[in-house]
């Protein structure tokens, strides 16, 4: 409840801050403010909206997928794919993280999706120069210069022509007949399929999330379909940074077809032509591409990365606790705690520096810091006199609880209002499609979960415990 009061109310200014940090402070509340008043929106409760043309614009031009950090070309290629998968987009793999309930290892798949999502029409060559202008007629959509449209577009037809005279659909039935499958380390992963690093990926991705892994030297990777993974990495090789940042912005908007109008009409003609060629032979480009894979085996084992807030409920996605009918108040005091914990999954440095720098005295922090200093004395007291425990599991017991971190609001490193608000600096919630991607943020989170379990569980079960007591201090 503190924390949607904050949200509802205006901006309270930090004194302890310079007046540049706390226009920092300030604006990066406001986005958390309208990312809160979005969620809040009963318009905005149905998927399918669609989105107006200059709302498509607005937010391709301010994402500008061209502008990534890094010195070299493996860092841009790392920090693209992490930009779009932070802001919700579409890239053309996954990992795909699971823990196992018998050996208690954690596992991660490396699944790989189409690169093309044009497979049906670039199988006619008749259809080439229809396509060409279909290609341009989806980039008119955003760009209105024509010299622009023309680069771009050329660069995305050749791109699209290189994945397919990569055969992958057939290259991953053969691997499958050979049954390509093999446990290997994050090492042998990197020195394998370079194009990016891979380390690097996913310790951005699972920091984003407020959650953090330190030793991925515990989790075994599954490389499947070998021969498909070692040609992405040859195709990868070969292009440059600009013209894959080109093609994956045109990758996404045709991914965001079914929420625009304006991209879904302008698909309209090259469908119909499509269909006079009887549709689509069969061939699905992904049915067959990341087998052979164990999908039984992928039970996510999932926990509470925010566990002050009440995540028994997901209003949103339409679980209800109890009777459905609900009076009205009911109803949006469910959306509101659905709401902060949107908020929190997709912007939890700077929730939870905001609510820490205005609810947390320093006599609270203190007596916290102290509070977690007893428990960590106690326990490492108590774990050697347990009888049902063995002299192994005693000191992977007290290593456990040696390797906790003190948390107390924010880590330490996310003082900097600056930093937090360039973390966040392209969402804008006041667009519905920010709002539409950040609820697959969201989903796509949960992947990161089981990764991220054994270094960061303890720290959440301290504070779940130390804010229940700070609340009831208060």
């Amino acid at each position: 409840a503190e924390i949607s009061e904050l949200l509802k109310g205006d901006y309270i200014v930090n004194e302890n801050l310079s007046k540049e940090d706390q226009e920092y402070d300030r604006k990066t509340f406001e986005k958390l403010k309208t990312a809160y008043n979005s969620c809040k929106n009963l318009d905005n409760l149905n998927n399918n909206i669609n989105v107006e043309k200059e709302l498509l614009v607005d937010f391709i031009k301010n994402f500008n997928i061209y502008k990534v950090e890094g010195e070299n070309k493996l860092e841009k290629f790392t920090n693209l794919f992490i930009k779009l998968e932070n802001a919700g987009l579409s890239i053309p793999f996954r990992f795909n993280n699971y823990s196992s309930s018998t050996d208690y290892n954690k596992y991660s798949t490396l699944l790989i999706y189409e690169h093309s999502l044009n497979s049906d029409y670039l199988q006619y060559p008749e259809l080439d120069s229809l396509f060409k202008e279909y290609i341009k007629k989806v980039l008119s959509i955003i760009y209105d210069n024509e010299q622009e449209i023309e680069e771009k577009a050329k660069i995305i037809y050749e791109i699209e022509k290189k994945i397919q005279s990569l055969q992958l659909n057939e290259l991953s039935k053969s691997a499958n007949e050979k049954n390509q499958r093999e446990e290997i380390t994050l090492n042998v992963l990197k020195q394998r399929y370079p194009f990016i690093d891979w380390e690097l990926y996913l310790k951005k991705r699972i920091e984003f999330y407020g959650m953090e892994c330190d030793d991925f030297d515990e989790v075994i990777f599954n490389d499947i379909n070998k021969d498909v993974r070692e040609t992405l990495n040859n195709f990868y090789n070969d292009i440059d940074f600009n013209d894959l940042a080109t093609y994956m912005e045109w990758y996404n908007l045709l991914k965001l077809k079914e929420i625009s109008e304006d991209i879904s009409n302008a698909s309209n003609e090259i469908d119909e032509e499509l269909a006079k060629h009887n549709g689509n032979s069969g061939d699905n480009f992904g049915d067959d591409f990341n087998f052979p894979y164990d999908y039984n085996n992928n039970n996510f084992n999932e926990f509470p990365t925010d566990g002050y807030l009440n995540d028994e409920v997901d209003f949103l996605n339409g679980e209800f606790p109890g009777d459905f009918n609900m009076d009205m108040d009911e109803i949006m005091k469910l959306m509101d705690v659905e709401c902060v914990r949107i908020v929190s999954r997709n912007m939890p440095f700077a929730l939870a520096k905001y609510y820490s720098d205005r609810k947390l005295s320093e006599n609270v922090k203190n007596e916290i810091t102290q509070m977690i200093g007893y428990i960590k004395e106690s326990m490492l007291e108590r774990i050697p006199k347990l009888e049902w425990l063995d002299e192994e599991t005693k000191q992977k017991a007290i290593e456990k609880v040696l390797k906790m971190k003190d948390i107390i609001g924010y880590q330490e490193k996310y003082d900097n209002p600056k930093m937090i608000y360039k973390l966040y600096e392209y969402l804008d919630h006041s667009n519905p499609l920010t709002s539409y991607l950040s609820n697959i943020s969201e989903i796509n989170s949960l992947t990161l979960l089981s990764l991220s379990k054994s270094s960061f569980e303890p720290m959440i079960t301290l504070t779940m415990v130390l804010w229940d007591h700070l609340l009831d201090m208060k």
